[in-house]
């Protein structure tokens, strides 16, 4: 049973399930500070369940689909590598997707939008004939779309829906939703620069196919730079609802911790690429983490 279980968890990217955890909480923080009480925990619940289930969804079916791909790129995953067949991993996406609708639908219509839109995206994403993980363009708009803009609007949206007067959306939730589309696009450019070997012999042309690791590399460092650079400017403007001091602080270091963290990555290396794509996601985690404090300080 652990050992089933271990598989299991593996099967779901337990990166991508972290991340979706922390962006759940961190906008039930924003929406508690914001309305000045703790939204209803039911809401909460449901909206941790809907939201896994609907990442299980999107992960389960880019694996199956890419089956064969992916015994070049990752074979230790557990469908290329054995550990999880064919059937289980259909059983297991089908039923993930199935339980995020229904615990959706019946919490509120922000939510079941979130899973909705989400899902759609996803399976545009992975499924043929559309697949548009084939276009760097398309591929890139489906994670900054929902990582960027659904899940954060969404959930914010969703969290008040309780509360009996609907306030104006703030305007420190649309400078992290600017902020997460910068960071979702990085993710999407970074995902794929490990992968190059398989997408290229399954004519998958990525944009780190296209441009080769090195350039992807320099481009995310220098986007990141300015994404970085835009929210410690905004964190000073009149009404960012943020502590200039702490956000600047802040996000200063993690953008020190970028450059220091690129400048020993090895273009030539897999688990180089692997280990910087997976502190990318670590950038990630510590945004929505961060990001409520700071507003709370302000």
């Amino acid at each position: 049973m652990r050992r089933f279980l271990s598989t299991l968890w593996a099967f779901c990217r337990p990166h991508t399930i972290t991340g979706t955890t922390l962006s759940v909480l961190s906008l039930y923080l924003l929406a508690a500070i914001d309305v000045q009480h703790w939204p209803s925990r039911e809401l909460l619940v449901t909206a941790l369940l809907a939201t896994w289930g609907g990442n299980v969804y999107i992960v389960g079916l880019n694996q199956i689909i890419d089956l064969e791909l992916d015994r070049i790129n990752k074979p230790f995953l557990p469908l290329p590598s054995g550990r999880l067949s064919l059937t289980g991993a259909t059983i297991t996406t089908l039923v993930a997707g199935a339980a995020g609708l229904v615990f959706s639908a019946l919490s509120s219509v922000y939510l079941f939008a979130v899973l909705v839109i989400s899902m759609m995206l996803g399976t545009a994403y992975s499924l043929p004939p559309v697949r548009l993980k084939r276009f760097p363009f398309w591929s890139s708009f489906c994670i900054l779309a929902v990582r960027g803009v659904v899940v954060n609007l969404g959930l914010y949206w969703h969290f008040l829906a309780s509360h009996s007067s609907r306030t104006p959306t703030p305007p420190h939730l649309l400078a992290l939703v600017g902020f997460m589309i910068g960071l979702s696009m990085a993710i999407a450019w970074f995902k794929d620069v490990p992968d190059v070997a398989g997408d290229r012999q399954f004519r998958i042309f990525t944009l780190a196919v296209r441009l080769g690791a090195r350039r992807i590399l320099h481009l995310g460092r220098a986007w990141l730079t300015l994404v970085y650079l835009a929210i410690i400017v905004w964190g000073f403007m009149p009404g960012s609802g943020l502590q200039p001091p702490a956000a600047a602080l802040f996000h200063g270091g993690l953008l020190g911790w970028l450059h220091l963290r690129a400048s020993g990555v090895n273009p030539a290396n897999q688990v180089s690429l692997t280990r910087y794509y997976r502190f990318i996601w670590w950038l990630f985690y510590l945004e929505y983490i961060g990001y409520p404090l700071l507003h709370y300080l302000h």
